[in-house]
């Protein structure tokens, strides 16, 4: 059975990547910095971890040895919060996404990195032919 460890597990893509998982019947563990309750009571393990600390991450990636690793956090927050003060998102998401990406390095574990937060410009509606003709926001 293959481990596969989920962060931001309780966001819109981890929660769902946590039911895919669960069902595919690998051996699960989420961390966030909460659990909704959209997520599966049973059937897999929580962590409840602020991942701003390269410690914690290193500790999860020692205690667990995972064989996969799906990175779906994102740092939350308005739009203008992100014009504003962009330096709130870019400074937790590198310093985040930079330890994961060298404790997958150091234990070689597969990494996948998946992206879904401020990645398309403000519309009223999103039409999948026309996201990609703008900057992300």
């Amino acid at each position: 059975m293959k481990k596969i460890l989920i962060t931001g597990c309780s966001g819109l893509v981890g929660t769902h990547l946590v039911k895919k998982c669960i069902a595919l019947g690998y051996d699960v563990v989420g961390v966030d910095l909460y659990r909704n309750e959209f997520l599966p009571i049973d059937g897999w393990s929580f962590l409840k971890k602020d991942l701003t600390s390269s410690d914690v991450i290193e500790k999860i990636f020692t205690t667990y040895k995972f064989d996969a690793v799906f990175n779906t956090f994102g740092v939350k927050g308005s739009p203008m919060r992100a014009k504003t003060k962009p330096v709130d998102f870019l400074y937790p998401s590198f310093k985040i996404n930079t330890e994961i990406i060298n404790q997958c390095f150091e234990k070689d574990v597969w990494l996948v990195f998946v992206s879904s937060v401020g990645v398309y410009a403000p519309a009223e509606k999103f039409v999948e032919d026309s996201v990609w003709k703008t900057l992300p926001s």
